[in-house]
């Protein structure tokens, strides 16, 4: 499977999933060693809006990891100097500060799951 993310320098870049661990991170919030450690690190990302192609203006960084059952993915994007927009809307429609991820299980650059989530 790849992992599709807009990088800066491109329109967007695969990632080769890291080699599993044994066991999972544990999901409370915080990046415990395990994903610096033996995860993949990403922070050249792009806008998507409002500055299509423009460097992000915020310090983002993603972290992929994986076990032999699961895709685990780690975003931190804290925002030391302001608080992050978080809106909550309809179904399906994010606002605000937001991070995603497209995954293309097909490797066919042609068909996606896309999952996007803010801070609401």
């Amino acid at each position: 499977m790849w992992v599709w993310f807009l990088l800066a320098g491109g329109m967007g870049a695969s990632i080769t999933l890291p080699p599993p661990v044994a066991r999972g991170p544990v999901l409370d919030g915080e990046l415990e060693p395990l994903w610096k450690t033996h995860g993949v690190e990403i922070s050249r990302f792009i806008q998507v809006r409002p500055d299509e192609g423009e460097p992000i203006t915020e310090p983002t960084r993603a972290y992929l990891l994986t076990t032999r059952e699961a895709l685990y993915i780690a975003f931190d994007a804290r925002t030391p100097h302001r608080k992050p927009q978080a809106y909550l809307g309809r179904w399906d429609r994010v606002d605000g500060d937001r991070v995603g991820v497209y995954l293309d299980p097909f490797g066919d650059g042609q068909n996606a799951y896309e999952f996007e989530v803010n801070a609401a």
